[in-house]
């Protein structure tokens, strides 16, 4: 277990809340998988934790897996997904290169060199142009902070809900801001008591951070 400490570990559930990607497709680009005709795919990237029947994520992991399924989501073919993580690895230098802060900043000229270098027109021609890929991936990696090339903290929600993921807090799991406490306490503390106010008076915490842990993991749950 201290092996884990300071890297966040995240099960499939809560991976598939947080990515809205399919549990399946987590499944496969974690652990691999042999194909119906055979064919073993390896992960799509070297994971941070040993995978076994139950699938687990670093925050890395996480983050990797949500900007490599926003192209997915573009119809761009998990076969080139594979190509592109692998090249750019070696470019940015970093086992999870589709997460890094250089790929957030560089990431469509990176895709562009690989698509001249690996002879690849389909991955340039599923966009319309570069801004286009710069701006899925911006999207898909808004709200992170980082040190360095290292992603730190994530806001799901956006930095004005007051929830981070932090590795180095809680394992991970999504806390409010100001008091660290897990969103899913508070929440469940509202449900419990009826109230808001009363869940604040028992954690001796500001309303506002029940408040924000309730909107937080309601908007989790619609995500499901």
């Amino acid at each position: 277990m201290n092996a884990l400490v300071g890297i966040g570990i995240y099960d499939i559930s809560d991976a598939q809340r947080l990515t809205q990607a399919p549990r399946q497709t987590i499944r496969r680009w974690l652990t691999g998988y042999t194909s119906s005709t055979g064919v073993h795919h390896p992960p799509m990237w070297d994971p941070d934790i040993e995978q076994s029947d139950a699938v687990a994520l670093s925050f890395r992991d996480l983050l990797e897996l949500r900007a490599i399924y926003a192209f997915r989501k573009r119809k761009v073919s998990a076969q080139l997904l594979r190509k592109a993580v692998s090249r750019a690895s070696e470019i940015i230098g970093a086992d999870h290169p589709f997460s890094s802060a250089r790929f957030r900043t560089d990431g469509a000229s990176i895709l562009l060199q690989l698509d001249r270098e690996q002879g690849e027109p389909e991955l340039v021609n599923i966009f319309t142009n570069q801004r286009e890929m710069k701006t899925i991936i911006e999207q898909s990696l808004r709200d992170v902070e980082y040190d360095g090339l290292t992603p730190n903290v994530w806001r799901p929600m956006g930095r004005a809900s007051g929830v981070v993921l932090d590795p180095s807090r809680s394992f991970g799991q999504p806390i409010e801001e100001d008091t660290a406490i897990p969103t899913a306490t508070l929440a469940s503390a509202s449900r419990a008591e009826g109230s808001v106010a009363r869940a604040a008076a028992l954690y001796e915490v500001p309303r506002r951070a029940v408040s924000r842990a309730v909107k937080f993991e309601e908007w989790l749950s619609k995500a499901a």
